[in-house]
């Protein structure tokens, strides 16, 4: 990270250095999220509630647009593209009057907010919360069903991908369905951490009553694709085989 060095002898202090103090307090951890490749990222707080005609949050920071941003309570209509966006102001305490008599707000309050119906990226309903982001539950918000997809976790733990310490994905538990459909389950779920290459997996699996293995896929969109089944089987995969880098 850069710092200001200030050495004894008479600094002459400068607006520019200022400027670089503070570049050097934002660059790093903006930084730091983009390697976890997601774009909207709560970083605490901002716990949506999309009970009845509203949408509201909760206070907290969020990551946008490859910037930290502070979130203050708030509501708005509830619509289906409703989307994060930042809104900025300025600190009535910051205004001052320069030596060319121009009046200049410095104090800039850049803040997220729900605002518009833009959609896209920042879409309300893509907003992921770090501190779920290390272990993630396969569920229905992170693909496990496209077209009513009948796959589902099962056991006492259900379906898992986690990220551990090494930068590994890795997935644990058993899906089933009671009757395999081509169409509607060639996918089993879309990972949010998807790998840098395509990964073919051998997984334990039964079929019908019958013990055997399942060669599952997985691309570089994060599908998880179980190969070779027949229509109608009822099949439970474990996906504990299922551990890749995502750097290489």
């Amino acid at each position: 990270m850069n710092r200001l060095f200030i050495d004894l002898g008479g600094h002459h202090l400068v607006g520019d250095d200022l400027l670089f103090s503070q570049q050097s307090c934002e660059d790093p951890f903006p930084g730091l999220v983009e390697t976890l490749g997601i774009p909207l990222l709560a970083i605490s707080g901002v716990v949506l509630n999309t009970a009845g005609p509203t949408i509201s949050w909760t206070a907290g920071w969020l990551y946008i647009n490859g910037e930290l941003c502070r979130v203050d309570a708030g509501a708005a209509a509830l619509g289906t593209d409703n989307t994060w966006i930042i809104n900025q102001t300025y600190d009535p305490l910051g205004t001052q009057v320069y030596e060319d008599l121009n009046t200049v707000n410095t104090y800039v309050l850049r803040k997220a907010i729900i605002s518009g119906n833009a959609g896209g990226v920042n879409l309300f309903s893509n907003l992921l919360y770090l501190k779920d982001y290390f272990l993630q539950p396969l569920t229905a918000s992170l693909g496990l069903g496209p077209m009513g997809l009948t796959w589902s976790g099962t056991g006492t733990y259900g379906a898992r991908a986690t990220v551990n310490q090494i930068n590994e994905v890795v997935l644990t538990g058993p899906v089933s369905t009671t009757s395999y459909n081509a169409t509607t389950q060639a996918i089993i779920c879309t990972l949010i951490n998807p790998p840098p290459r395509a990964y073919t997996f051998a997984c334990a699996a039964t079929i019908g009553t019958t013990d055997t293995t399942v060669s599952v896929d997985i691309d570089v969109s994060g599908n998880v694709s179980p190969r070779g089944l027949t229509a109608g089987q009822a099949v439970t995969i474990s996906l504990d085989s299922i551990r890749y880098s995502l750097y290489r």
